[in-house]
């Protein structure tokens, strides 16, 4: 269940909520506001789970593989409501359009996490968040600027009003927590942020428009305290390839094989087994 929001007090949807906000993110990437460092975090899940993070400059980057299917996961660990607007790409994940502070965002309950998992088309539905590669990414396709290909980021609002219980409720184990947790879309876009420096390499990977997905949302209203966010969340994805080229030498694969000198070729493979079935044709994975 998602919240989207609409103004600076507005119609929020709330999104459907999932695991308490005690989980860790998954790397450092609080990058600016008067908010805490730890207070806010984003993961990028694929089948259920977190991608690891990896530090590289000052940038937090996880690896992505073209036509895997990710979710985002928002973490709130404060003790207030906040809005969030998220953009991927340089795309507001809700409306689609260029993202800036003026979109609609969503909302999380105090003390817990929501998952964002694709492109909203409706309060029911949404285009199912994929890697894919740049020229098929979804900001590609609708003109955008190829320097925001691989950029998840955050804006996070807090609430005018303080929330009425202070401390996150206690959940035994292997009890579902209480308390609804929601999601909602916010007024202000996720901030731009600054443009990739000068020479660093182009991105390999973009998110696609993907399959259509149930996503339930419904409307609320939130008062932000500020119209300047209390923290910004900035997330990078790339292959293991243009990871490596960056900097991340552990994700690097084998190098070239050895040369082989004329004379010392191997032997030719054997000929096809007609024991086993063959490929149909066209068929080349």
């Amino acid at each position: 269940m998602q919240i989207l929001t609409k103004s600076f007090v507005s119609g929020v949807l709330i999104l459907g909520l999932t695991a308490m906000a005690g989980c860790a993110s998954g790397g450092k990437n609080w990058w600016g506001g008067a908010g805490d460092e730890g207070s806010f975090g984003v993961d990028l899940l694929v089948d259920g789970a977190a991608l690891p993070v990896f530090e590289l400059d000052g940038r937090s980057w996880v690896e992505g593989r073209p036509g895997e299917r990710y979710v985002l996961r928002l973490h709130n660990r404060t003790a207030r409501r906040i809005e969030v607007v998220v953009s991927v790409d340089g795309r507001d994940a809700v409306d689609g359009q260029p993202a800036d502070d003026g979109k609609r965002g969503y909302v999380l309950a105090p003390w817990s996490v929501a998952d964002v998992d694709g492109w909203r088309l409706s309060m029911a539905e949404v285009a199912a968040f994929r890697f894919t590669y740049p020229e098929d990414a979804y900001a590609s396709r609708m003109g955008g600027d190829p320097a925001e290909l691989g950029v998840v980021k955050v804006a996070v609002f807090e609430e005018e009003r303080p929330p009425e219980e202070p401390r996150p409720p206690l959940v035994l184990p292997g009890q579902a927590p209480r308390e609804e947790r929601m999601l909602g879309p916010a007024d202000r876009a996720a901030a731009r942020g600054d443009a990739r420096a000068a020479g660093e390499a182009e991105a390999g990977l973009g998110t696609g428009f993907g399959e259509r997905r149930g996503s339930e949302a419904y409307a609320t209203t939130f008062e932000r305290a500020s119209g300047r966010p209390a923290a910004r969340l900035e997330l990078r994805y790339d292959r293991a390839d243009a990871l490596c080229r960056k900097g991340l030498t552990h994700l690097c694969g084998p190098g070239p094989g050895p040369l082989v000198l004329p004379g010392d070729r191997p032997p030719p493979p054997p000929p096809p087994d007609d024991g086993y079935s063959q490929p149909p044709p066209g068929w080349d994975r």
